[in-house]
Formats: C-alpha cells, structure tokens, sequence
C-alpha cells in the first residue's frame, strides 16, 4: 500500500515526439489545408452505423439518456484524433479504422458510467433528473409556435435565435429558483443544454435564453 498525504511528484519534465509522428507532422504541414480531411475505412462504416445507432437507442434513466445524446460525437472526435496520431510518412491522410472507433466507444463508456455514478451518488438525485426533464420540455415548449404566441417582445428576440426565456421556462417548469439553478448545472454539466444572456434593444435588464444542444 502506499502512503498517505504524499505530494505530487511530476515524473518527466519533458518528452520526445516519437520518430514517426514528427515525419508525418512535417510533411503534413507542407499540404494543402484544403487537401486535408479525415476519412472513414470502407470497413468501418458498419461499426460507425453500430454506435450511432446504439446511443441513439432510447435509456430508461433518464440521467444515463442525458449523457448519451452527445456519445456518438464525442467517439468520433477521439477516433479522428487516434487517426491522426496514426498519420505516418507514407500514409498523410487520417483514416478512421475499426480499432479506433472501438476505443473511442469504450472510452466513451467509460466516462459516461463514471459521471453517472458521480451525479448519482454525489451530485444529484432522482428529483434533479425530474427537474430536468420539466426544464427541456419547456424549451422545447417555447421555441413552437405555440410557446412563442405566449412571449412578449423581449423575449421573442431569444426565440427567433432559437433561446428559450428562462423566465417563460421557470414560470411553465413551476420549479423553485433553486430547484431549478440545481437542474440546470445537472444539464449544463451533462453537456445538454447552453445559455445566452444578452440586452435587448430599449431594455435596461439583461435576458437569459437555454436551448438544448
């Protein structure tokens, strides 16, 4: 076992760019940057269908369906970033293979099962996740015809950027002030939702729009 209350070493001051990566960066910058895109292998697509498909399966929790929204994107930003770690001097354009995909997906897992036990033992309770789900119907609610027939002219300024008022989301979620601050650093740290705050033309107030993300 090792010991308690021991400071943090740093290992190594600094670190060699292997061989291999240096050869690639430097023929790499000498394209064209329109020349440049990352690529899918024709072998991968059936596994890319796979995980798009599997995240974008319905979750029964609804704090576990939160954090898989946005799963499919986050795996295939790591695996374009394992494609291009893999650039080599013979091959400069990135291609996405299986093996990246594969663990980017378990790495993504990995992060999603270790928020949610974080936000579920530490973080939040079941009440927040309810409270959660009443903030992102009323977003949704306000950005419909039908929701924005009930704003006045400040607030449709929000709307037509495609912001809910936080306000009109208050009033309609019928949650305390800080029920609601609770619900909204839930979805805001599970990456669901994004604010605005801007002054509307005539308005001495500042206004605050959420959308989902």
């Amino acid at each position: 076992m090792g010991k308690a209350n021991v400071g943090m070493i740093r290992g190594v001051d600094q670190f060699k760019v292997p061989e291999h990566i240096r050869a690639a960066q430097f023929d790499f910058m000498r394209m064209p940057s329109d020349d440049v895109v990352v690529t899918i292998d024709q072998s991968a697509w059936k596994d890319e269908d796979r995980i798009m498909r599997r995240y974008d399966a319905p979750a029964e929790d609804e704090g576990m369906r939160q954090l898989m929204a946005r799963s499919y994107e986050k795996v295939m930003r790591i695996a374009g970033t394992l494609a291009v770690w893999d650039m080599t001097k013979d091959k400069l354009t990135p291609t996405v293979t299986v093996d990246h995909l594969r663990w980017a997906e378990n790495y993504v897992d990995a992060a999603n099962q270790t928020m949610y036990r974080f936000m579920n033992e530490f973080l939040f309770d079941e009440r927040v996740h309810k409270d959660a789900k009443k903030i992102l119907d009323s977003i949704d609610f306000y950005l419909t015809r039908e929701g924005a027939q009930q704003a006045n002219a400040t607030q449709r300024v929000l709307i037509d950027r495609g912001y809910a008022p936080r306000s009109l989301v208050l009033k309609r979620s019928k949650l305390s002030a800080q029920r609601m601050s609770d619900a909204l650093q839930h979805l805001t740290m599970a990456e669901m939702i994004e604010s605005i705050t801007l002054r509307v033309d005539g308005c001495k107030t500042e206004s605050t729009g959420l959308r989902r993300l």
